[in-house]
């Protein structure tokens, strides 16, 4: 009985369609498209320059390939894809994890055990990490996602994964007058802003 319902349901659905790229090469059709999506992008501006306000400043030094994918999540946020921002800061940490540990071998639970015990990471970046992994299993299986959530849960997994990049740096460096100093040694590196 539950599985007709299922299906019944499914077949209800109304339609999900996007025909654009069919049209997109008329060239009326483009320039009406171009002014839409201009009109839509202005409208958002507001809520996309309050979405940045509320995401953390970094500067980071241990940069890898993580770090871009990173960029992509906050970018994502901004314009409110919240579960692309999700999916990307959560393979962005474990991209860290991974690059941290060296290896591609094992899960990324007992990657983020080694690193703890060997003293990689510290016990608070570890609670951090883990924690943006249960927000990945919860994406990756979303049948517990409510969609007040998104944007919620898109924001803690930036903060979460920002707080145990900043604090790596600042066990590290220091900055005086825009020069980053790694600290106990006379190594400095100039910070430009462009």
């Amino acid at each position: 009985m539950e599985d007709s319902k299922k299906k019944e349901e499914i077949n209800n659905n109304v339609l999900h369609i996007d025909l654009r790229p069919n049209t997109l090469n008329l060239p009326k059709i483009k320039k009406q498209a171009e002014e839409s999506l201009q009109k839509t992008l202005n409208n958002s501006i507001p809520h996309i320059i309050e979405r940045q306000g509320k995401l953390p400043s970094f500067i980071i030094k241990e940069y890898g390939k993580y770090s871009n994918i990173m960029s992509e999540a906050r970018s994502c946020y901004e314009f409110g894809f919240f579960y692309a921002s999700v999916s990307l800061i959560c393979i962005s940490a474990e991209k860290f994890v991974m690059e941290l540990s060296k290896t591609t071998k094992h899960s990324h639970d007992k990657k983020l055990v080694k690193l703890k015990n060997d003293g990689s990471i510290k016990q608070e970046h570890y609670e951090k990490l883990k924690e943006i992994a249960s927000l990945r299993k919860k994406y990756l299986h979303p049948r517990t996602i409510k969609e007040e959530d998104k944007e919620k849960d898109s924001l803690r997994a930036i903060l979460l994964f920002n707080k145990v990049l900043q604090d790596r740096f600042h066990e590290r460096y220091e900055i005086k007058e825009g020069v980053i100093f790694e600290k106990n040694t006379d190594i400095s590196f100039k910070i430009i802003i462009p």
